[in-house]
């Protein structure tokens, strides 16, 4: 009897990447995407807005969820235009007082 091989499990994992178009072995075995741009936006998903924030992935959907941020609909999924995380970010500052 002979095994089967997973051609699947025979390919290291590389993509290619957005501004230099090399070959690079994948970060944490997910392959580097470029980020979608629609209409002049530049959209990023869930994960990259929680680490640009420097938060979980939790308080981000707890956000869209009580409409707190502005976000878009992708079929299904969910993504943030990079301005508007910026200007999420500028209405949470505090002044000091004086």
């Amino acid at each position: 009897m002979t095994t089967r091989r997973n051609p699947a499990q025979d390919r290291t994992t590389t993509s290619r990447t957005a501004a230099t178009g090399s070959r690079v072995a994948a970060a944490a075995g997910r392959p580097v995407l470029p980020r979608p741009r629609v209409a002049g936006h530049d959209l990023v998903s869930v994960p990259q807005a929680a680490e640009r924030l420097g938060t979980p992935e939790r308080f981000i959907r707890r956000l869209v969820a009580q409409r707190r941020i502005r976000f878009y609909k992708v079929g299904r999924y969910i993504r943030f235009d990079i301005t508007d995380l910026d200007a999420f970010i500028d209405t949470g500052r505090v002044e000091p007082r004086l």
